[in-house]
C-alpha cells in the first residue's frame, strides 16, 4: 500500500454548503481541523472524524447520525422514540458535531484536538504547524498491519518533517515492571525503522498535501495559504506525554527516565525528545512543538 496524498476535487468541495458554510469556518477558528487522505479529505472534530469527502458525497460516522433529547448515551427501550437520524449534514451539523464529542470524550485524540485551534497549519502563524494527524501508513511490522503517526509536525523555515506519538499519563504503554520496555518503545523503533525505509515517499507524499491545502485554503486575499514543500524529514520519532497534574508528573519522571533508557539500549545514536505536558490546550508560546523536533534549542 502506497502512501499517498492526493485530492482532485478542489473545485467541487468548494461548492459543497456543508464545507462552504460551516467546516470552513470551523476550520478557520480552529475547531475542526482538515486532513488530506488518498483521494479523500477527512475533516477531525473533538478527537473523531466527523466527515470525510470524496469527491462526490460526504460522510459521517452512522453513530452520529442519529440524535437524542437525552444528553447520555445509554438508553432504555422505552426510549427509543427518541432517537432521530438527522435529515441532512447541513441542518444536523451542530448535532453530528455534539454526537462526535460525545462518543471520543476523554481519549488521546480527543486531547490531540486541544492542539488544533494553535498549532493548525491553515490558521497558525507559527514557524512550526501541525500538518497531519492520524497519519495511517503499512507497517513494516509482522505483528502489525498499520502504523499510525498521531503527530505530523512542520518545520516551515526548515522545510522538515517530525513525526510525534502522543500518549495520556493514564496510558500503561509509557510504563512497564521493572526489567521490561514499555511498549511504546517498540512502537516508536517500529515507527522509525518504517520511516527510514520510505522516507521519500513519504516527503513527496506531504509535498503533494501542501500543493492541495495551499489551493484548498486560498479563499481569498484576505485568506490565504501558503505552506512551503518539505525536504527532508527527522528521523526520530518523538513523544508528548499529556494530561496529569503535579502529584502524577514527578511519578512521570521516573516513567520518562526508563523510557529515555530503554531507548537509547536500542544502538542507533538517535536523540529522542519525550515532552511531557500536563494541559495541552494552554500553550500559545509554541513549546510543545519547539520541544518536539528533534534537535531543539531554547
Amino acid at each position: 500500500m502506497a502512501f499517498e496524498r492526493k485530492f482532485d476535487f478542489i473545485e467541487k468541495l468548494n461548492k459543497e454548503e456543508l464545507f462552504s458554510k460551516l467546516l470552513l469556518p470551523d476550520i478557520k477558528n480552529g475547531k475542526v481541523f482538515p486532513a488530506v487522505r488518498k483521494n479523500e479529505i477527512h475533516f477531525y472534530y473533538q478527537g473523531g472524524r466527523l466527515f470525510k469527502y470524496d469527491g462526490n458525497d460526504f460522510f459521517t460516522h452512522i453513530k452520529y447520525a442519529f440524535n437524542s433529547d437525552k444528553d447520555y448515551t445509554d438508553i432504555k427501550e422505552s426510549e427509543l422514540k427518541t432517537l432521530k437520524p438527522v435529515d441532512n449534514f447541513v441542518g444536523g451539523y451542530e448535532k453530528i458535531k455534539a454526537c462526535c464529542k460525545v462518543y471520543s470524550a476523554k481519549s488521546e485524540a480527543c486531547n490531540v484536538a486541544k492542539l488544533f485551534k494553535n498549532y493548525s497549519y491553515v490558521i497558525s502563524n507559527e514557524n512550526k504547524v501541525l500538518l497531519d494527524i492520524e497519519a495511517a501508513m503499512e507497517s513494516e511490522s509482522d505483528e502489525k498491519n498499520i502504523d499510525r503517526f498521531d503527530l505530523v509536525l512542520f518545520d516551515k523555515e526548515k522545510a522538515t518533517l517530525q513525526i510525534a506519538e502522543a500518549k495520556l499519563y493514564c496510558n500503561n504503554e509509557i510504563r512497564a515492571q521493572k526489567g521490561s520496555v514499555p511498549s511504546v518503545v517498540e512502537q516508536i523503533k517500529r515507527y522509525e525503522k518504517n520511516i527510514a525505509k520510505h522516507e521519500k515517499e513519504i516527503i513527496n507524499a506531504y509535498k503533494d498535501y501542501v500543493k492541495i491545502v495551499n489551493k484548498l485554503f486560498t479563499v481569498n486575499e484576505r485568506f490565504t495559504l501558503n505552506l512551503p514543500e518539505p525536504e527532508k524529514i527527522n528521523n526520530t520519532v518523538n513523544l508528548l506525554i499529556f494530561d496529569f497534574d503535579d502529584k502524577q508528573g514527578e511519578k512521570l519522571q521516573k516513567e520518562v527516565n526508563v523510557i529515555k533508557d530503554c531507548l537509547s539500549k536500542k544502538d542507533d545514536n538517535l536523540d529522542h525528545e519525550i515532552y511531557k505536558r500536563g494541559n495541552v490546550g494552554n500553550d500559545r508560546d509554541q513549546t510543545i512543538l519547539k520541544k518536539l523536533f528533534s534537535n531543539y534549542t531554547a
